[in-house]
């Protein structure tokens, strides 16, 4: 066995329960790994209700994210004049106005050009501000 370089750190193992072996649990389900046959999955409190549903949904997750290697940029750029951004100096009832308007619970906010981003903003957040108010 090899001596740990850094004593009191210790590297993720199946053994230990941890990330490494949840998700080894999680793959393992959704592509049906070591799953219980049709007939065991048939005998009451086998699986739990909705349980195939669920892994359906995680299987089409994970083949969603594994298919984001063969996504090229052009895939999912947003040409520049159908960007809706605000500038950091926007007042609070033109944000409004900008949100009332746009299709998205998040916006961009820029310096002066959209090339200096300076962060986003996110509905949630300005209506809890407004609340605050």
């Amino acid at each position: 066995m090899k001596s740990n370089p850094r004593p009191g750190v210790s590297a993720p193992s199946m053994s230990d329960g941890g990330p490494v072996r949840r998700l080894a649990g999680r793959v393992k389900r959704v592509f049906n790994i070591g799953r219980p046959s049709k007939e065991a999955a048939a005998q009451p409190g086998a699986i739990g209700e909705g349980a195939t549903d669920a892994y359906s949904q995680e299987r089409a997750m994970l083949r969603n994210v594994l298919a984001l290697r063969q996504a090229r940029v052009e895939d999912v750029m947003v040409p520049r004049a159908d960007i809706v951004a605000i500038p950091e100096n926007v007042s609070l009832d033109e944000l409004l106005n900008v949100f009332r308007s746009a299709a998205h619970s998040r916006l961009p906010v820029y310096g002066e050009t959209l090339d200096e981003p300076r962060g986003m903003v996110h509905i949630r957040d300005f209506l809890n501000y407004l609340g605050s108010k």
